[in-house]
């Protein structure tokens, strides 16, 4: 016998259902996306999303537009707080992909700006007569190390951030799982 799955609310992959996580708050191994597992197996079928029990919160009070999430018998203040997170989790992941791609340019803007400043007078004397080209491969080189090494810094800092969103996510569910296990035992 196969175990029970239900879709993903956000990338509509399968997701088995295991009685340990039944209630908690898990992530997608498809799109990393987190979401509250139901309290029951779902049935046989791949079980849809279950409509909230409280109202939704207005999209313009979010800043995105908005999914309900599964309800397990959560309080809607616990399911407004996983909301706020997954929207700040959201608005981290898009500022630094924003900050690398907008970051990318201002570095080829800068080095094309520096080889006109810099690299293209080393080829000519002032008088138009050529100059030797040892430094104005060195300014090209230069230019080149610049370029590689600001873009990699970009994408490296892009990735601290989101190996960052990542940890805070996984901290967060592990203190709801502690909370909620402490709840239940009281």
């Amino acid at each position: 016998m196969s175990e029970p799955t239900l879709k993903c609310p956000h990338c509509g992959n399968p997701v088995a259902f295991s009685p340990a996580v039944a209630g908690r708050v898990v992530a997608c191994p498809h799109c990393r996306g987190q979401f509250q597992m139901p309290a029951s197996a779902p049935a046989s079928a791949p079980a849809t999303r279950q409509k909230l029990k409280t109202e939704p919160i207005p999209e313009r009070e979010l800043g995105y537009k908005s999914e309900p999430l599964p309800s397990a018998g959560g309080s809607a203040a616990v399911e407004r707080v996983v909301r706020a997170e997954l929207g700040s989790y959201r608005a981290a992941t898009a500022l630094a992909n924003g900050f690398a791609i907008v970051g990318t340019f201002a570095v080829i803007l800068t080095a094309v700006l520096m080889a006109v400043v810099f690299v293209l007078p080393q080829f000519r004397e002032p008088d138009g007569q050529p100059r030797s080209l040892t430094a104005a491969v060195l300014w090209m080189i230069s230019v080149f190390v610049f370029t590689f090494f600001g873009i990699m810094g970009l994408f490296l800092a892009r990735a601290c951030v989101l190996v960052g969103v990542d940890a805070a996510r996984t901290v967060r569910a592990i203190e709801r799982d502690a909370y909620a296990t402490r709840s239940n035992q009281s």
